[in-house]
């Protein structure tokens, strides 16, 4: 079976419209002895494989996820834009997918706790990200390839990804 993993580390913030909030959660998997330990927020849940592997630059920590692999976020955001959910809402992965990963989807995140549908954003077998219902973007993702990717979130209002600092999705 072709090994899918997905090298990331996380930033996560509560958005309210014309602010710009403190972060509610920073992970930045450096300790290789407790991946999921928090620099800022509640430590990451594992479930699964993880292993330490090298970040962007020269000291900088990363995680290598298994199949199936993930890790469960308490973010402690209270819910906003009306009702009980966080409506608004942007989060901040830098990801680098192995060539291996070609061909299969990988889920980037799940916002149900209780993971009973599908992730709120792939990267797709042709290497788009998105979901069905916001669209895909046209630019593809690179493998072996370290990038900035941000999904701004304020539902019924906009949902964008941004790849390194240029948007490419202005989701449905």
């Amino acid at each position: 079976m072709l090994k899918t993993a997905l090298l990331w580390g996380v930033v996560l913030t509560g958005l309210a419209l014309a602010t710009y909030p403190q972060p509610a959660g920073l992970w930045l998997f450096d300790d290789p002895a407790h991946l999921g330990k928090s620099t800022l927020g509640s430590d990451l849940v594992e479930t699964g494989t993880h292993t330490a592997a090298a970040g962007i630059v020269a000291g900088d920590g990363a995680v290598l996820d298994g199949i199936g692999s993930y890790y469960a976020c308490v973010h402690g955001l209270l819910a906003n834009g009306g009702g009980i959910y966080v409506n608004q809402w942007t989060v901040l992965l830098d990801i680098k997918l192995p060539a291996s990963s070609a061909g299969n989807w990988v889920s980037l995140f799940q916002t149900n706790t209780s993971n009973a549908n599908d992730g709120d954003c792939f990267i797709s077998t042709d290497r788009k990200i998105g979901i069905s219902a916001t669209g895909y973007t046209s630019n593809v993702v690179q493998s072996e390839t370290w990038m900035r990717l941000v999904v701004s979130v304020s539902n019924s209002n906009f949902y964008r990804i941004y790849v390194n600092g240029v948007k490419w999705l202005e989701g449905v």
